[in-house]
């Protein structure tokens, strides 16, 4: 029998109100533009100050249904945005060694775009070969790791623009 001594866990969650809450975002980033960087659009290098309290706002009841989930409480690092254009793409990285990592997938649509790729940090013990896996996502979700698992986007061959709100962030024991 075979059994697994390690797992690496995720937490799902939907927004709640996606409509609503999406209309708002979106205002709210008209006033952090990105700018284009090699492979895709982002806010991350530019100033940021008031985004976390808007973030928050916007979202406290998701988050807090995230924290309550865990019995901890979450302290955001940094919040930011990046859009992936037709032929964009993310480099295999990964957001450090230590807390979490959130994706919330504002412009999303399966049939249009392609998942993440989360990179298993072990290679299968039987093949030698790394291990992958694409979470089924949809607009609206919000999908957490941890921060040290390496990730990538494919090129989006979509002409419709793939955009994120990422976050990084610690849990803290209640």
């Amino acid at each position: 029998m075979i059994k697994n001594i390690f797992e690496i866990n995720a937490i799902f969650h939907k927004v709640t109100n996606w409509k609503n809450k999406k209309k708002k975002l979106v205002n709210v980033l008209k006033h952090y533009p990105e700018v284009k960087e090699k492979h895709f659009s982002t806010n991350k290098s530019k100033p940021r100050n008031q985004i976390y309290t808007f973030v928050q706002d916007i979202l406290r009841e998701d988050f807090n249904a995230i924290a309550n989930e865990v019995n901890m409480t979450m302290h955001i690092n940094e919040i930011w945005s990046v859009t992936y254009n037709k032929f964009n793409f993310h480099n295999p990285h990964n957001h450090g060694l230590k807390g979490f990592s959130g994706i919330l997938f504002i412009d999303y649509k399966p049939t249009d775009h392609e998942p993440p790729y989360f990179v298993c940090p072990f290679n299968n013990p039987f093949t030698g070969k790394s291990m992958i896996s694409s979470p089924n996502v949809e607009e609206g979700d919000i999908l957490i790791t941890p921060s040290y698992l390496m990730h990538y986007r494919n090129v989006n061959t979509s002409s419709k623009p793939r955009r994120i709100l990422g976050f990084d962030f610690e849990f803290e024991e209640i």
